[in-house]
């Protein structure tokens, strides 16, 4: 397990919500950043019927020393999915998923969560929702 006193987010599996992790090299400010970008992506894409993406306010470290920050989202899952995997290839980033004792790239690179260190961190705003305009709002 990483070394951290905080659960992997995604680990253990959470009702109705999903967990992706985005690669980024900058610090969690600079995330928010590219976080509004991948929203804004995934919404114009994907056009999820409902629901939402938040930041985690995690990040996990590779051994190779590459850092995925955590998003999940709820709702739509399928359209929230597609939409988040279309904005990261969009900005050319990497995502990952907890998939039981490991992390998955979408490249297919494959990590031991215990050999990951697991990280969070505190900005000005928690966590950014980016959910779709109510049915009717133009």
């Amino acid at each position: 397990m990483p070394s951290s006193e905080r659960v992997v987010p995604g680990l253990p599996k959470v009702p109705h919500r999903e967990f992706l992790y985005v690669e980024h090299d900058g610090d969690a400010g600079a995330f928010l950043r590219v976080f509004d970008e991948l929203a804004d992506v995934a919404w114009t894409q994907s056009r999820p019927s409902s629901g939402g993406v938040i930041t985690e306010n995690a990040v996990l470290t590779v051994p190779s020393g590459e850092r995925f920050f955590c998003v999940s989202y709820k709702g739509d899952l399928q359209s929230w999915r597609n939409g988040l995997a279309a904005g990261a290839r969009a900005l050319g980033r990497r995502t990952a998923t907890v998939d039981g004792t490991v992390l998955q790239a979408s490249d297919g690179v494959v990590w031991p969560l215990d050999a990951c260190e697991l990280g969070e961190y505190v900005v000005g705003r928690r966590a950014r929702r980016r959910n779709p305009p109510s049915s009717g709002a133009g």
